[in-house]
């Protein structure tokens, strides 16, 4: 079978009273199914930017392999995504930094870092599903993890949830200033 790329769509979905205007995702680590990327279109140091629906793109082949999820496993535990177990096969997968600009509700706009962020694409029935989670993240249960964002100014806590909703989008469910 022949390697085809694939625009593999996720998209961060906002259920809170603050807007997503947009951000990006800096690739600082990744791990991909042997022959899924030949042209070398995902690298480390990569921006991948979240348009202002909240969507980003990953041109990518789909391939589910244990070698992708086995890295998984080596820097993502269980219990720091949001569905709590190791994947069996991912197609790919990345750690990197986020950021997320966000209006807090008067125009005001404000750019949150996330640090640490895991994003990964496997394989439930019959579609492909995105996996969420990162290196200190909290599972919380309900397929949701906390994590804590930094701006100038202010921590955001936010809990983010994948999983009971659409496969390719990654909830932003609750935001929480702490600081």
């Amino acid at each position: 079978m022949a390697m085809s790329y694939r625009d593999n769509d996720v998209k961060f979905g906002n259920k809170t009273s603050l807007t997503l205007i947009g951000g990006n995702f800096i690739i600082q680590d990744l791990k991909i199914s042997p022959g899924q990327d030949p042209e070398n279109k995902n690298v480390v140091k990569q921006k991948k930017k979240i348009d202002a629906d909240g969507k980003m793109t990953f041109p990518v082949g789909r391939h589910g392999t244990d070698i992708v999820a086995n890295w998984w496993k080596e820097h993502i535990s269980a219990q720091h995504s949001t569905f709590n177990h190791d994947p069996s096969d991912l197609n790919f997968a990345f750690i990197g930094k986020l950021t997320l600009v966000l209006d807090l509700g008067d125009g005001e706009l404000e750019t949150y870092v996330f640090p640490d962020i895991a994003l990964g694409q496997g394989h439930s029935s019959k579609s492909n599903n995105w996996w969420f989670g990162g290196k200190s993240r909290n599972h919380i249960g309900d397929n949701k993890v906390t994590c804590e964002g930094k701006s100038a100014e202010h921590k955001l806590l936010v809990t983010f949830r994948r999983g009971g909703n659409s496969v390719d989008e990654i909830e932003i469910v609750e935001v929480k200033v702490v600081g």
